[in-house]
């Protein structure tokens, strides 16, 4: 690899194609880690405000957890049988972080809905939200 003031001359092939591909997914995974995931947690904040941060904060994290050690043991054995590409976990990755705030959004609307009784207000919020989730 030689680099100049004028002209670049490197290598290429796909064994150079791969390493820059696999590097570029890692940082895209960072980047979504360090930026999105707390800036969706911030609005999921700032739209829920009657909510305690500890849940509005703790329950999509504990899902996206969840989810993503499900879909990378799933992958695990469909990556034996198949190829896959290396994109696939972070459009996973953005997936799950997309679909798990929007689902903490849905069933904590419900539940900060008017009632003085926590168990009515969880019984009410798995009644009209928690089928969709499951």
């Amino acid at each position: 690899h030689t680099q100049s003031e004028y002209f670049n001359i490197s290598f290429t092939g796909i064994s150079f194609f791969q390493r820059d591909l696999v590097q570029s997914t890692k940082n895209d995974l960072r980047r979504m880690d360090k930026i999105v995931l707390p800036l969706a947690l911030f609005l999921l904040g700032v739209v829920l405000p009657k909510a305690h941060p500890g849940y509005v904060w703790a329950i999509p994290l504990i899902t996206m957890i969840t989810t993503v050690c499900c879909w990378s043991i799933v992958m695990r054995f469909v990556a034996k049988s198949i190829q896959i590409t290396q994109f696939t976990p972070s459009i996973m990755m953005s997936l799950t972080t997309g679909m798990g705030i929007d689902y903490t959004l849905f069933l904590m609307s419900r539940y900060l809905e008017k009632t003085d009784n926590k168990t009515t207000s969880i019984r009410r919020m798995i009644q009209h939200g928690g089928h969709v989730v499951l």
